[in-house]
């Protein structure tokens, strides 16, 4: 009876101790989560076929040392025909009025990728609903670069 008795109590222990720490964690579990919502376009015509994967990025663009930080991310798989709605969440207690946040789509479809060419403002310095974040194709990169490497043999002080 002994045994029971003293597994039961740390149990309960264990479960008190835990309902107390829980909340002191950090942790996105405990943070008060909005969303970013809105849709990506592309010009007239574009499809894209169901192995297609779009990714929305939320980012903190300030010219602080915390510039660059991803508030939030979607991707959005088998994305098929323009528009794409998003839906991205992220931690508005992360927000800061005085900073500056852009929001950036791409595309990507086999080897061809369409992406924002630059963030489009939003949450303080624009919308947080009904955002439209219109992608471009972006040109392939160069598989080669036409030109020649010369070898300057004179040195100085010769």
């Amino acid at each position: 009876m002994q045994p029971d008795r003293r597994g039961a109590r740390a149990l309960a222990l264990f479960a008190a101790l835990l309902a107390v720490a829980v909340p002191a964690l950090p942790g996105r579990a405990l943070a008060a989560t909005t969303d970013l919502d809105g849709s990506i376009v592309a010009g007239d015509g574009v499809t894209w076929s169901d192995s297609a994967v779009a990714v929305v990025t939320l980012v903190d663009m300030t010219a602080k040392p915390n510039a660059g930080v991803i508030l939030g991310q979607e991707r959005i798989d088998a994305a098929g025909a323009s528009p794409i709605a998003f839906d991205v969440l992220y931690d508005d207690a992360k927000v800061q009025p005085k900073n500056a946040y852009g929001a950036y789509a791409a595309v990507v479809d086999g080897d061809t990728t369409y992406a924002t060419p630059l963030p489009v403002p939003v949450l303080t310095g624009g919308p947080s609903a009904d955002v439209e974040l219109t992608v471009e194709a972006v040109p392939p990169a160069a598989s080669t670069m036409p030109g020649s490497v010369t070898r300057n043999t004179a040195s100085a002080g010769n």
